[in-house]
């Protein structure tokens, strides 16, 4: 599949990068948005490092990350140097900057951030210290939104006041989208919306050499594909408790697509929906 649109998010990017000095950039968006195929295209033809945190021990994440910077990097030395915190790695990979600026990806920041209380603060010294004039582009992504901003952009983040801009990444619209299906009639491209929205990882689902019904039913409905079981594993994701969600979504797949239908259906007074509904939006 081919890298379609986002040509606005790689300019605000460039525009960062090639800014003098440091620059410290947050990237944010919902799961399946397209974030890391972004950075992926911004990070081609320029010197970078790119690191997915996982759910692990800071230990672990830091002697992975250590890892993928040597090979980035070409830099065997490496082996040889234990670094002990994120800063120390840091401080050695601002000196691993040449003439052209040095990009560094953090994606998946909160899975590190969320295991690691301190990890904010040491970034936050290393940029005091030396990040904002070096010649490096820190990039720290992540998908829970609520916990980017806890943990990068709210004011009580060690991180608040350093970053020099961000990007909340958002679905496609429907001209996007609708590049995804060239061959398609302009009622199946907007079709494909309404089932798939903007979120390129689902468009990327469809096969445009088929028709649209086809697409529904083998990849859709079937078992054992991508989309079939993904509005479950979102909402177990993204949600504390999913019974309720899940009843509102097939009375609103019968039918009760009105406030009123959809509270008599459930047996709910409207205003007791409006949490539930402001989410599902969201």
């Amino acid at each position: 599949m081919s890298f379609i649109g986002r040509e606005t998010e790689l300019s605000i990017l460039e525009q960062q990068y090639g800014r003098p000095g440091g620059q410290l950039f947050v990237v944010y968006g919902r799961r399946r948005v397209g974030k890391t195929a972004l950075l992926n295209r911004f990070c081609m033809g320029k010197p970078h490092v790119y690191f997915t945190a996982s759910q692990s021990a800071t230990r672990d994440n830091l002697h992975q990350f250590a890892a993928i910077c040597q090979r980035f990097l070409n830099r065997p030395e490496m082996q040889t140097v234990e670094f002990k915190t994120i800063e120390g790695l840091l401080q050695y990979l601002n000196g691993c900057a040449g003439p052209e600026k040095l990009v560094i990806v953090l994606d998946e920041y909160q899975y590190w951030a969320g295991g690691d209380p301190s990890l904010g603060s040491l970034i936050q010294r290393f940029w005091d210290h030396s990040g904002k004039q070096s010649n490096v582009m820190l990039v720290l992504c992540g998908s829970y939104i609520s916990l980017m901003v806890d943990y990068a952009l709210a004011e009580r983040s060690p991180l608040y006041g350093r970053r020099s801009g961000q990007l909340h990444v958002l679905p496609f619209d429907y001209r996007t989208a609708a590049r995804f299906f060239p061959q398609w009639s302009y009622k199946d491209r907007l079709m494909a919306y309404g089932i798939l929205g903007g979120i390129p990882a689902y468009l990327e689902q469809f096969d445009s050499s088929m028709s649209l019904p086809q697409n529904i039913l083998e990849n859709l409905l079937a078992k054992g594909t991508f989309l079939n079981e993904e509005a479950t594993f979102l909402l177990k994701t993204e949600l504390r408790d999913t019974r309720m969600y899940t009843s509102i979504l097939r009375a609103i797949a019968a039918g009760n697509t009105s406030l009123k239908d959809l509270a008599s259906k459930l047996g709910m007074e409207g205003r007791a929906l409006s949490p539930y509904l402001s989410n599902l939006q969201g």
